[in-house]
């Protein structure tokens, strides 16, 4: 009977110390705990677009599990092996008829834009971090325009992808479309985010308020903006066709842009149609597929705008590759930014040194980390008016 317990006990330290081993400590529990001030469709349900995900609230991964009718709970593992990890997340409305992913956003009590929540976990968070969070209302598209100038949105098919897109097209105050006068055009990504904050899931670029400010102070023309909405499949559309991500559907979105949206806007708008005068732009994901439009294309864009671009999202091999592959004629202008210490600020400076190593000259790329600035449209609409500037050597 001794001898039995002895070996019980043996095991039953075997076990213990097998468990503490398999024990990480690098990682700790969030636990996001949301209670609505109201019950939503029982055809619907709450995700988070987070960093963690790629600003993806599609991914089922971060779907909330309901709870109670108004209460809602994630539990996620984070591994800070790496170190601390800053979090940034915005809950969302989710259903399967959604079109764009971002449609029901949370917002303030006013329906105002309100910035990303946070959490910071480094080794002194304790193991189970349980965050509890409200939200004051979700965003449903609102009458309520801040766009200055005027604004035209209408619906294009993108037959290289079998879609649909809204597609909305911004031009000056002083825009007469009887005129003579033609415009230089941006053609720009995550089209909802780019004029009207009441259509936005993250806050407004302003760009119509930047460009406006720059026709009063500078006296030029003024551009013509082509915002493209972005989709539930932002983030296959908004990946290049590289070698380690050949099914992406980046360079099918390219051919929509260069086959279809730019005839159409050319035939339709006083555009200044040569590559001069044409440039293609946007961050995050968006800087990242700009890169990648705007090098296969250089023949139809002479300026390519990249803040804040997702490079991560290929292998350093891919994109030398993709690089290596270029030729040295017609190169367009390139700006490439970020904010820091954080912000992607790590690929600037490597994606620049690989760009000059392949012979592209110097002069015609122009790089800049802003201490403090974030992975956000706030900090994007406060880069663009010098970032625009230098593309098209406003003074």
């Amino acid at each position: 009977m001794k001898k039995f317990f002895i070996i019980l006990m043996s095991l039953f330290l075997l076990v213990l110390t097998s468990c503490k081993k398999d024990e990480n400590p690098h990682i700790r529990t969030l636990e996001l705990n949301l209670t609505l001030d109201d019950t939503i469709s029982n055809e619907d349900y709450i995700s988070i677009g987070s960093n963690l995900n790629d600003w993806d609230p599609t991914n089922t991964d971060y779907a909330l599990t309901k709870v109670t009718s108004t209460k809602y709970k994630l539990v996620l593992e984070i591994d800070i092996s790496g170190g601390a990890k800053e979090i940034l997340y915005k809950y969302t409305i989710q259903s399967f008829s959604n079109e764009n992913p971002w449609s029901k956003v949370e917002k303030g009590a006013n329906g105002e834009e309100i910035s990303n929540r946070k959490v910071v976990i480094s080794k002194n968070t304790e193991k189970v971090l349980k965050v509890e969070d409200k939200v004051a209302m979700f965003n449903e598209y609102s009458s309520n325009s801040t766009v200055v100038g005027n604004l035209d949105i209408f619906t294009m098919t993108m037959t290289s992808l079998n879609k649909t897109r809204k597609i909305r097209v911004w031009t000056p105050s002083s825009y007469d479309p009887n005129g003579t006068k033609r415009y230089p055009v941006l053609y720009m990504h995550d089209g909802q985010n780019l004029f009207d904050k009441y259509t936005s899931f993250a806050g407004e670029w302003g760009i119509d308020e930047s460009i406006e400010t720059l026709i009063e102070s500078k006296g030029i023309d003024g551009f013509i903006v082509v915002g493209i909405d972005n989709g539930s499949d932002r983030m296959i559309e908004y990946t290049p066709n590289w070698s380690d991500t050949p099914e992406m559907e980046g360079g099918k979105y390219g051919e929509f842009i260069i086959n279809e949206l730019k005839p159409h806007i050319d035939k339709n708008y006083l555009t200044l149609t040569n590559r001069e005068n044409t440039m293609i732009g946007g961050s995050s994901m968006g800087g990242l597929i700009s890169f990648y439009i705007g090098l296969k294309y250089k023949d139809t864009f002479g300026h390519i705008l990249a803040m804040s671009s997702s490079f991560h999202r290929n292998t350093i091999d891919a994109r030398q590759e993709f690089i290596n592959s270029l030729t040295l004629e017609n190169l367009p202008k390139l700006y490439l930014d970020s904010g820091y210490p954080k912000d992607n600020s790590e690929y600037v400076d490597v994606v620049k040194a690989e760009l000059i190593n392949k012979g592209y000259p110097e002069s015609l790329i122009y790089t800049r980390k802003v201490d403090g600035h974030t992975h956000s449209e706030a900090s994007w609409q406060k880069r663009f008016p010098e970032a625009i500037s230098w593309l098209f050597n406003i003074e």
